[in-house]
């Protein structure tokens, strides 16, 4: 709504040369460090470090959890029972025995109504 009552010669007035120059600073500052690290082999070596393996798959593989969930448990939480349950299908999967994420598991076991209220400090 403001730009479009500003005139084009009032727009080009107010941009000048002078609020481009921290992009330039910061520009001449990271191209030198990033032609250094490349030059230097460091991402070479974080290609090498960098690798994906069952531990990977297995905590991206819990967020099926959520699917498995109906809409009930996933507003109001589920019994542990019922997670155990719904964690069986997970392991004949996808090999997942437990719930490793801290996040995930308290948010199965209280819902969404319960878990929107957890990380809030108490009122005063």
């Amino acid at each position: 709504m403001y730009f479009a009552r500003l005139r084009p010669h009032a727009m080009m007035r107010a941009l000048r040369l002078t609020h481009f120059v921290p992009v330039f600073v910061v520009g001449a500052a990271v191209l030198p460090f990033t032609w250094v690290a490349l030059a230097a082999g460091w991402a070479a070596r974080l290609q090498r470090h960098i690798f994906w393996d069952a531990s990977a798959q297995a905590r991206i593989a819990q967020f099926h959890l959520l699917a498995l969930m109906s809409p009930t448990q996933l507003m109001f939480g589920c019994r542990r029972t019922d997670l155990l349950a719904l964690i069986e299908p997970l392991r004949l999967t996808y090999g997942v025995d437990v719930i490793e994420n801290f996040w995930l598991l308290h948010f199965a076991t209280l819902g969404l109504f319960g878990f929107r209220h957890l990380p809030l400090p108490w009122p005063r």
